[in-house]
């Protein structure tokens, strides 16, 4: 990520192994953001149609552990 940004004002984002708020938190100190692909599509998988609550709570907690 070091390298990436050394050569360009793009924001560069992670989304290898992300999938708890603390891996999240922890990828702020390198990079933009995370990108989070699979915990999402089990959480889909586990819940069906009623995986809005559960997508909702998930969401907002990777987003409190890289805002605060």
């Amino acid at each position: 990520m070091r390298t990436i940004k050394a050569v360009t004002d793009t924001p560069c984002a992670i989304g290898f192994g992300i999938n708890k708020p603390e891996h999240a938190k922890a990828m702020t100190m390198f990079a933009d953001g995370a990108i989070v692909g699979s915990a999402i599509v089990k959480i889909i998988e586990e819940h069906g149609e009623n995986s809005n609550i559960p997508l909702y709570n998930y969401v907002k907690s990777m987003k409190a552990a890289i805002s605060g």
